[in-house]
């Protein structure tokens, strides 16, 4: 029997000795899978941010007119500031120009300043330790290290980036674009929107904008809208608030105009299941035009009218524009056959479109594309809001004449862009 238990003990060691092994075996294969996987995340990682960076470089080019030079000296960087972020410091007349003196900027431009300076040193070395950068720390670099900690924890710069502060390098495009680009994410002045179509949450998030929008309204434009509605000189109009404004890749997008909610959400659907992937951003807006009387109540979630003398009204109504910015020009140049297919309606009782599709859908790009046609765009501006008005470019002169006659001190923008055939035969007084 003694024997027996000693067979039974020995027994049981080696099951727990072949257990512990693999055991072992199986931890060491995942910290290697892991660390792997770590490697290739990383690398991605790169490559995607290589892409922000020239997604930087052509915003700030495309909105300020800014293109960095190769080697950016001070000068060149804090009026890019200036004039992006309206953000100016007192010259400190140093010599040198580098890196860790760009990301300091860039860190109070951004309005960081207070966050950086709160990190204690075990933050400092937390964030530096993450980021495998070596830097020692001391009282006369103690606000640099905490700068540099700061920018590592919220990706002010990115992994790329990290010798230029480590090195202390002189300041190229590259690393000028991505500092303003994150500064103007920071202080929201680059791209506005809800999220992409791919996203599983995107029509909740429309619709809940849409449920906390309202008619948009600014009783000094409405008022000269109105008037030169009633003389027939414009069709209609928007009203609109540039704190919605998505500011999107002009070369990649699209504005689509409606004013049922639902129609929305089953665009954004079918736009995921016909593999288009985008930003969005909702705009709330109020659309005007003359309701005849005897066209009855306007059939709108949310309206206003504006009684006229010969029985009809001026109608507000609540709409929204739905502006995209897609992966790639071939994908944007989809949506057109897409929406000719799903959501124009060509018969009274048609079926297999889009809830409330339009006989005369409107939708538009600020650049050419094959099987749209030009337009212009009259926009008037008093503040934050602004009326927009689109007429045939011949027409255009005499809107802007009569809208700076009423008010002078309007800023006025015309400008070309495209719209569906649909849209222009409708300003040429066709029904579609």
């Amino acid at each position: 029997m003694q024997k027996n238990m000693k067979q039974s003990t020995k027994n049981l060691l080696l099951i727990l000795g072949i257990m512990i092994l693999i055991f072992s075996l199986s931890v060491g294969c995942a910290s290697n899978k892991q660390e792997s996987g770590s490697g290739d995340t990383s690398k991605n990682l790169n490559v995607s941010l290589e892409d922000i960076v020239k997604e930087y470089s052509k915003f700030i080019n495309d909105n300020y007119n800014i293109v960095f030079s190769k080697k950016v000296n001070k000068k060149e960087f804090t009026d890019a500031f200036s004039k992006v972020l309206n953000y100016t410091e007192e010259d400190q007349k140093d010599s040198s120009f580098t890196s860790k003196k760009a990301l300091s900027f860039t860190v109070r431009a951004a309005g960081l300043e207070e966050l950086a300076y709160a990190y204690p040193d075990e933050k400092i070395k937390t964030a530096l330790e993450k980021a495998k950068v070596a830097y020692k720390i001391n009282e006369s670099n103690k606000r640099e290290a905490q700068e540099i900690a700061l920018a590592i924890d919220t990706k002010l710069i990115t992994q790329k980036f990290y010798d230029y502060i480590i090195n202390d390098k002189p300041v190229d495009s590259e690393f000028a674009s991505l500092l303003l680009g994150r500064a103007c994410n920071f202080k929201g002045k680059y791209k506005n929107y809800l999220g992409y179509i791919n996203d599983e949450d995107i029509s909740s998030k429309i619709y809940h904008a849409w449920l906390q929008s309202s008619l948009v309204s600014s009783s000094k434009l409405e008022a000269i809208a109105e008037d030169i509605l009633k003389q027939n000189i414009i069709t209609g109009y928007n009203v609109k608030d540039t704190r919605y404004t998505a500011n999107f890749d002009k070369d990649l997008s699209i504005t689509y105009s409606h004013s049922d909610i639902s129609h929305a959400i089953q665009l954004i659907e079918l736009l995921k299941s016909e593999n288009v992937n985008a930003k969005v951003q909702f705009e709330p807006k109020s659309s005007a035009y003359v309701h005849l009387k005897e066209w009855g109540k306007p059939d709108y979630p949310d309206f206003k009218l504006i009684p006229l003398d010969d029985g009809n009204s001026i109608c507000y109504s609540k709409e929204y524009d739905l502006s995209f910015e897609f992966e790639s020009k071939e994908k944007k140049d989809m949506f057109n056959n897409i929406i000719l297919k799903y959501a124009k309606k060509k018969s009274k009782d048609q079926k297999g479109l889009l809830v409330q599709s339009w006989w005369v859908p409107l939708y538009s790009s600020d650049t050419q594309l094959k099987d749209y046609v030009s337009i212009t765009n009259n926009k008037f501006i008093d503040g934050r809001y602004f009326v927009q008005t689109f007429s045939v470019t011949e027409d255009s002169k005499k809107i802007v004449e009569e809208f700076m006659k009423k008010n002078s001190n309007l800023k006025a923008e015309t400008y070309e862009f495209w719209v569906n055939k649909a849209f222009l035969n409708y300003l040429k007084g066709e029904d579609k």
